[in-house]
């Protein structure tokens, strides 16, 4: 209804609407229409209509079709980083090279055509800011590599198996106005001798396999967030209340993925730029408008994974992606060109820690697994009514 539409509507939003007006002065909508609805495929004949793709839940291991990575918030150089989390960094290097797991993950990773990083790639250290510690920043860092150097090397291992776009994001070092240049050559000395690697702007679009590709690296979503906070917190309210008394599932789509999704319904990939989100002084066009329905449209740097699919007034589906930041979740997306559905690779290896203190203290190993499961099980049962 309307009041869902006015929750998640942002400066910046262009839309028609019929209604009449009440005695009071009060315009009282009845119908309306977006931008998007009207949007057609750049080519015709790719439309997934005649085949829509397959519930998320379809295994990618049952086909050979190319597949897309997406990563983003690598954050070289932040301090939230812990050994746990660099090796999960190293651990998807390895996959996507095919050194890592059994014959499933290497199925997986030899259909990896592309690896796109969408944004938040470095971050800068603390002590690079802090003018009153010069001198233990230099010390700091002639002891360890920059950000930049880490970024670069770990590019290195990749790019020689397979194709590389780097988006920049909001932490990575390059104009802060969008549409953000790409990162300058200079900046990555080894890994630019690579023809496989491609520095792309943000927003980005590629078209790969005949799919059109269309993304950023999630700035935009975090400026709409902002303006639709206090809105969603009492939705987020009355949803509970109703899940309690059981009136609605407890299948709820995300705040990133709603806005992502009101995008692609107004057209417009930024519509709170220039206003609250710095830009370009674009004069005469707006290059953030949409002009027609992208295959895939995508943000990185999310809170969690979520996809979804939406099909416009004319038929035109396309599957959108939200992209969890590798630094929190250790996650990236596979994303299967044929059929459009997505999952999530994970790259935790807590496990492995837990097995390695058990075996340290002298604990058996088999047992504790064991223990875990029952506890699962028991949670699992304390769920059911």
């Amino acid at each position: 209804g309307i009041e869902d539409l006015i929750g998640r509507l942002v400066g910046g939003v262009v839309m028609a609407v019929r209604g009449r007006v009440e005695e009071a002065g009060f315009f009282s909508v009845s119908e309306w229409v977006t931008c998007g609805d009207a949007l057609l495929p750049l080519s015709p004949s790719l439309t997934s209509v005649s085949s829509p793709p397959p519930p998320p839940s379809s295994s990618l291991s049952t086909s050979s079709s190319p597949m897309l990575l997406f990563v983003s918030g690598l954050s070289f150089g932040d301090t939230r980083h812990t050994p746990r989390t660099i090796l999960a960094t190293q651990l998807l290097v390895d996959f996507i090279c095919g050194r890592l797991g059994g014959e499933h993950d290497r199925h997986l990773a030899s259909r990896v055509c592309r690896v796109i990083i969408a944004g938040n790639s470095v971050v800068s250290s603390e002590e690079s800011h802090n003018t009153h510690s010069r001198s233990v920043a230099v010390k700091n860092q002639a002891n360890k590599p920059s950000p930049l150097k880490q970024l670069d090397a770990w590019l290195c291992q990749l790019l020689g198996s397979v194709h590389v776009d780097l988006l920049p994001g909001v932490t990575d070092p390059t104009n802060d106005c969008l549409p953000q240049q790409p990162l300058h050559s200079c900046l990555l000395p080894s890994s630019r001798r690579f023809s496989s690697l491609s520095l792309s702007p943000n927003p980005y679009d590629v078209r790969v396999r005949e799919r059109e590709i269309l993304g950023h690296s999630g700035q935009p979503l975090g400026d709409m967030l902002l303006q639709t906070n206090k809105e969603r917190e009492r939705e987020r309210e009355r949803v509970e209340e109703q899940e309690k008394i059981g009136e609605r599932e407890k299948t709820r789509e995300s705040d990133s993925m709603s806005l992502l999704r009101s995008c692609l319904e107004w057209a417009h990939l930024c519509p709170t730029a220039p206003d609250s989100l710095s830009c370009y002084p674009f004069l005469h066009d707006d290059p953030f408008i949409l002009s027609h329905t992208p295959d895939v449209l995508f943000a990185g740097n999310q809170d969690c994974y979520s996809t979804s699919i939406l099909t416009n007034a004319l038929g035109h589906s396309t599957t959108l992606l939200t992209i969890p930041s590798f630094l929190s979740s250790c996650e990236a997306v596979l994303l299967d060109l044929d059929t459009l559905s997505s999952s999530t690779v994970r790259f935790d290896v807590a496990g492995v820690e837990r097995e390695r203190d058990c075996e340290e203290s002298g604990m058996d190993v088999e047992r504790e697994r064991e223990r875990e499961e029952e506890m699962k099980e028991e949670e699992g049962n304390s769920d059911m009514p």
